[in-house]
């Protein structure tokens, strides 16, 4: 089996300045996305996504992160719990549970109490009534007492494991990340620019040491898993629309990251010690995926397909139908990580919401640590209607303040493969969904970016229904 090793996965390195500043738009054209290529900013979310990858490898989640109710009727859950089709691991009893971390870890409790208060809040905000095609205006009214009480909840909670200078600018800088982690409140969506902010939330914490050097890949699996359960309820709750969704020909409706920490959960382990790993093509199996569900962000993720989409999985998720057909968990990590780069990263769209402050991710370049050049929106030319993310070749790989090698990728800073190596970034870093060879009669294919023809043609030996959309000649 080749094993991954994902490089830099110590902790991040504590800021030499508090000259905390609230964040701002730096991001208003295609010029200035490709200074976000040359940022600090970028380089430090790839650094802390790596480090976070390298911490959940073969973790299990907690007991009591994922409760089955969440997901499941009672109905579903004694079905599932029975109707397997096919021989999976046994799991052993969960070594970890989220109550006995959280008395161990003041500091993640803190990030759960935080998220447990924004989820009172969507209790004392209901709906309002009658239908609602693109989202409930009262989630407005929650993003606006969301923004009236974050100031208050960020003292209770995070400030006291706070131990340097400048308390109240830490506080207006890193709670942007935290108020825009739960989508829009102008276009009441929810997309990966927001998984995004939240990804920034934790990594501006553990940058400042909240989080303490013993923090570990169970508590992370928490800490996400917490925020996933919130997200969803504010999907469900007010019918939030996705953000910048390429529909049926997307990844996910709102989700990426959820998808790269359940695939590197199961490497180096099959989540149950017993037997062999479990196969990518059983997330096609319902009662497989109610099984794992409660242990793995994949298949966590997929659960939650399975509750708000109908009809066979193929037709309403080919892309990770596909990605299903890939054999090994390391190729599916490593194209999970091209397709980040590719989708969240390097597109305007995504990364023009992401905003700069003065200390957690300053707008300054990551190799002299010089301020970028700022555009402001009057000076920016107006941006097409199909936003187009630079070519990759042109843009200069970031590299890293953890001294990476000069020239690197994200791809190939953050994992490493052996024997092989995975692609150049520019090599497949189109969507699926892109014009080009992989295109047939004008549709535009499913195959994911790593699938093989090989992984194809197994499935099709299989029996298993085709990966082209059903419509396709």
């Amino acid at each position: 089996m080749t094993h991954l090793t994902l490089a830099n996965t110590g902790i991040p390195e504590v800021p030499t300045k508090t000259t905390y500043a609230t964040p701002e738009k730096r991001i208003h054209d295609s010029r200035a996305l490709q200074n976000f290529q040359q940022s600090t900013a970028l380089s430090e979310l790839q650094q802390s996504l790596g480090r976070i990858v390298a911490l959940v490898e073969g973790k299990d989640i907690p007991d009591g992160v994922f409760p089955p109710d969440l997901l499941y009727s009672k109905e579903d859950q004694e079905k599932y719990s029975h109707d397997l089709s096919v021989a999976i691991p046994v799991f052993e009893k969960a070594e970890s549970k989220m109550d006995t971390i959280l008395k161990e870890k003041p500091y993640v409790k803190a990030i759960v109490d935080l998220i447990g208060k924004m989820s009172d809040l969507v209790d004392q905000v209901p709906p309002f009534p009658g239908p609602r095609r693109y989202g409930n205006m009262a989630c407005r009214e929650w993003h606006t007492k969301l923004e009236e009480s974050i100031d208050g909840w960020m003292t209770e909670l995070i400030v006291p494991f706070y131990n340097m200078k400048n308390v109240d600018g830490f506080v207006d800088e890193v709670k942007w990340y935290i108020v825009n982690a739960f989508g829009s409140k102008e276009r009441l969506d929810y997309g990966t620019g927001h998984e995004l902010a939240y990804l920034a939330f934790l990594t501006g914490l553990w940058k400042v040491r909240v989080f303490g050097d013993d923090v570990n890949g169970e508590d992370f699996l928490i800490m996400f898993g917490v925020y996933y359960n919130l997200v969803r309820k504010l999907i469900l709750t007010y019918t939030l629309e996705p953000a910048g969704s390429h529909g049926v020909w997307g990844l996910d409706d709102h989700f990426h990251i959820i998808y790269i920490l359940g695939a590197s959960q199961m490497l180096g382990s099959d989540s149950s010690k017993n037997g062999p790993a479990i196969s990518p093509k059983l997330v096609s199996n319902k009662s497989v995926v109610y099984q794992y569900s409660s242990r793995n962000m994949y298949f966590n993720a997929v659960a939650f397909i399975y509750k708000v989409k109908k009809g066979a999985f193929f037709e309403h998720s080919p892309i990770l139908y596909d990605v299903s057909n890939v054999k090994s968990w390391e190729k599916i990590l490593k194209g999970m990580l091209k397709m980040y780069q590719a989708e969240v990263f390097g597109k305007f769209p995504v990364v023009q919401h992401f905003y700069f402050g003065g200390v957690l991710f300053p707008w300054t370049n990551a190799k002299t640590g010089q301020p970028l050049p700022i555009v402001s929106s009057e000076d920016s030319p107006k941006e097409p209607t199909k936003h187009q993310s630079p070519p990759t070749s042109t843009i200069p790989m970031t590299e890293s303040p953890w001294k990476t090698p000069a020239g690197s990728s994200f791809q190939e800073n953050v994992i490493k493969a052996a024997p092989g190596r995975a692609p150049p970034l520019g090599e497949t870093t189109r969507a699926p969904w892109a014009s080009g060879s992989g295109s047939t009669h004008g549709q535009p294919s499913t195959r994911a970016p790593w699938a093989t023809r090989q992984a194809q043609t197994s499935a099709s030996s299989s029996q298993q229904p085709p990966t082209r959309a059903p419509w396709a000649k």
